[in-house]
């Protein structure tokens, strides 16, 4: 995201939003999950997920303005944000680790590619991690630069690395908007019967835990006659 190259090379921005969320994160023992647990409510959202050596990781996140708010008083704006079944979870159990967080999540796309230079990851694209896209998207990223760069160097390396740049955004753009949408943490009540049917469908909720880790194109699952379908049932 501070990228030096990005800087040297003076690769433009556009589009770039500010900032929409904020918040902190723990490593907790004694707290049980059994997988991925992701709740947004109105100017928060939560994820909950094991991680290394038994610890389950706990992210609490609020609007972006509330971060002076959070910042004076980081505990007890964590443990307030916290749904009642998790908070009694996570109280039974132990901070392992000093809580880490930061209010600087912008979302952009960088100008990724020019004369002997390109850039990929959070350097090429960043956008709040509230999604949970970021890792698949910079593999996805590398993947295509790694393409183009052999294209390229048995023909017009210019032309491919142009190529590898108009295709992360095309590959990107929708979950750039939905990410967009989700880091507002509006009222997520009018989504809630589409989230309760995906959550019912086994295959759907595999599909859509696969948009979000970038195995899959965001339109294979958010398309009118899936999520058609998927509201009739």
């Amino acid at each position: 995201m501070t990228s030096g190259i990005a800087d040297a090379v003076g690769a433009a921005m556009n589009p770039s939003h500010p900032s929409l969320t904020c918040g902190f994160y723990a490593y907790w023992s004694g707290v049980p999950t059994d997988g991925v647990e992701f709740y947004v409510r109105a100017g928060r959202d939560i994820l909950v997920f094991p991680t290394h050596d038994g610890l389950t990781c706990v992210w609490v996140g609020r609007a972006n303005d509330q971060w002076p708010a959070y910042r004076a008083d980081i505990e007890g704006q964590y443990l307030g944000g916290l749904d009642e079944a998790v908070l009694a979870r996570v109280q039974r159990g132990r901070r392992e680790t000093p809580f880490k967080g930061t209010h600087r999540l912008p979302n952009f796309y960088r100008d990724c590619a020019g004369p002997g230079w390109a850039l990929v990851g959070d350097a090429a694209y960043h956008r709040d991690p509230l999604t949970g896209m970021g890792i698949g998207d910079a593999f996805l990223g590398a993947e295509l630069l790694a393409e183009a760069i052999d294209r390229g160097l048995g023909s017009d390396l210019d032309a491919a690395s142009k190529g590898y740049r108009e295709t992360l955004r095309e590959r990107t753009a929708a979950v750039f908007e939905y990410t967009l949408m989700s880091a507002a943490l509006k009222d997520p009540e009018p989504q809630a019967r589409l989230n309760r049917a995906i959550a019912a469908d086994s295959e759907l909720a595999q599909r859509f835990m696969n948009v979000l880790g970038g195995s899959a194109p965001f339109r294979t699952l958010f398309n009118a006659r899936t999520m058609g379908m998927a509201l009739r049932q």
